[in-house]
């Protein structure tokens, strides 16, 4: 009982952390796609509010920076995003969120300079306007000369991601632990088949053949079938070969001379009742012993007239046969 619970804790063991792992990977995998997409909308979102604000600015220039900073204002007021204009040249023309007076020249930001290359840039960086991470993305407006920058804290994202998050794990979990049940039953449906077949194959080598394993719709029951079909050919082998065997002890004890059945140690295994006064007399007999000695060496029959009382002179004409390691 010990053994089988040992096999079935081992087999459910190895299920158990194969089926951990592959959950684990795939909620890795999950969270993964989900911050892509995450960060994918929000950059998406970026840009369409880039193309909406190019679409409010006037084409007046520097001569227009009041109305400008305004607009800039009015377009994300009630809102995380913040907008930035800026020249081709890097100099910034306003902010809705810091004082574009007080900036630096935006020529060497990345997303400013992919912008200028491609049309648009993209980037995850460290503000120094504001002392934290920020998400850019910024468009180019060749009409007008200049990019248009929208950005937001990348808290935002995570904030998005640690909602997936926290609806993404209940989840993984509950299919754990529709998984875990799955696994045990499954285990133990096979732990159960198993035990059966041991207790069939104790039978069979007890002799009783006559158990038979249930029949079942996958691997483990051709095992089965293939076990019912072995029992019952030994079954009828062993019905066979006992039959014989009473036939020839049957045939043996009828017989009016003496027969004796010996093994390659001439130990006797059987004999019929006319044997009984001469077999200690005959096992002790030189020649007879070497003429059995040489049936079961030449692996033959050998034959001749064995002397077994010296005073009587009483011979016995001797026939040996070798029969399977049997004589």
């Amino acid at each position: 009982m010990k053994k089988n619970k040992t096999f079935f804790f081992k087999i459910f063991s190895i299920q158990l952390i194969a089926m951990f792992f592959v959950i684990t990977i795939s909620v890795l995998l999950s969270l993964g796609a989900v911050s892509e997409i995450i960060y994918n909308k929000t950059i998406k979102e970026l840009e369409d509010t880039c193309r909406l604000v190019s679409n409010l600015l006037p084409n007046e220039g520097i001569e227009s920076l009041f109305d400008i900073e305004a607009m800039s204002l009015y377009a994300t007021a009630g809102t995380d995003i913040r907008l930035t204009v800026i020249q081709y040249s890097g100099s910034v023309l306003a902010d809705s969120q810091a004082n574009y007076r007080n900036m630096k020249n935006h020529f060497n930001r990345p997303e400013v300079l992919e912008a200028l290359t491609k049309s648009i840039g993209h980037s995850i960086r460290f503000s120094e306007t504001m002392g934290i991470e920020m998400v850019y993305a910024a468009v180019s407006i060749p009409d007008k000369s200049y990019i248009i920058r929208t950005s937001t804290p990348v808290t935002e994202v995570h904030s998005f991601f640690k909602i997936m998050y926290i609806k993404l794990i209940p989840y993984s979990i509950i299919i754990f632990l529709c998984m875990l049940i799955f696994v045990y039953l499954f285990t133990s449906n096979i732990n159960t088949t198993l035990k059966s077949i041991k207790n069939v194959t104790k039978h069979y080598a007890a002799g009783d053949f006559s158990i038979k394993l249930p029949t079942r719709d996958d691997d483990l029951g051709e095992l089965s079938e293939a076990l019912n079909i072995m029992g019952e050919q030994l079954g009828s082998r062993i019905d066979m070969i006992t039959a014989q065997r009473d036939q020839i002890q049957a045939i043996v004890s009828g017989m009016i001379n003496p027969v004796i059945v010996l093994d390659e140690k001439l130990s006797v295994i059987d004999m019929n009742p006319a044997a009984n006064n001469m077999a200690k007399t005959a096992l002790e007999n030189k020649d007879f012993k070497n003429l059995i000695h040489e049936s079961l060496v030449l692996k033959t029959s050998r034959e001749g007239a064995i002397c077994l009382d010296s005073e009587k002179r009483t011979y016995y004409f001797v026939y040996t046969s070798y029969i399977g390691g049997t004589v």
